[in-house]
């Protein structure tokens, strides 16, 4: 029998509240079933991106384990090392990321939005080849034990504020014009629950 792996199995934001996180549950692999879960290993990863999020209470979009694993409620992104692991879990934190997820998303309900893996290839990705993920590397490791705020107090979160103008700068776009689209999330219908018939 395979040693029992630890997974990301919970998205609440009452235990996912850092962007470093470790795995909340034990999988045991069955008998039989080894050669499937070796598929499965192969693709473990350092960062791992959400398939879905509650607009008012979710703080992460992605998380990262220093250990190479896998999720329920979470996506591995493959990676070449750690330090870009490190660097992407910033970015698709940031309202840049955010944004391109509000956008594509899917489901029985709005304010509880899922993405599918195809969905989830469609979000843009800093290239390390092509630009410089420093301010992304030193923004994780100044705040990767910090509480990041829920999405409903996006504004009110200086770790959210940090983490913004990390993507800027490696995005190259101006601050100003993230400060824009940081309130544009912050005043979005789901997220502020102020839609249309809705009493909430």
């Amino acid at each position: 029998m395979t040693d029992p792996i630890k997974i990301f199995y919970s998205k609440s934001s009452e235990l996912r509240q850092t962007l470093e996180g470790i795995p909340d549950q034990i999988v045991t692999i069955r008998d039989g079933k080894e050669r499937m879960a070796k598929g499965y290993l192969e693709r473990a990863g350092h960062c791992l991106i959400a398939t879905g999020a509650d607009t008012r209470s979710s703080r992460l979009s992605a998380v990262y384990s220093d250990t190479p694993t896998l999720g329920v409620s979470f996506c591995p992104i493959v990676t070449k090392d750690k330090e870009e692991a490190k660097a992407l879990t910033v970015w698709l934190n940031s309202v840049l990321t955010w944004l391109m997820l509000l956008n594509l998303r899917s489901g029985v309900k709005l304010t509880f939005p899922n993405w599918s893996h195809t969905m989830l290839r469609q979000i843009r990705l800093p290239d390390p080849d092509q630009c410089d993920l420093t301010p992304l590397l030193t923004c994780f490791e100044a705040i990767k034990h910090d509480v990041v705020g829920r999405l409903d107090s996006y504004l009110e979160c200086p770790v959210r504020e940090m983490i913004d103008q990390a993507a800027a700068e490696v995005a190259g776009i101006s601050w100003s014009d993230v400060k824009e689209w940081r309130d544009v999330l912050a005043k979005e219908p789901t997220i502020a629950r102020n839609i249309p018939g809705n009493s909430q």
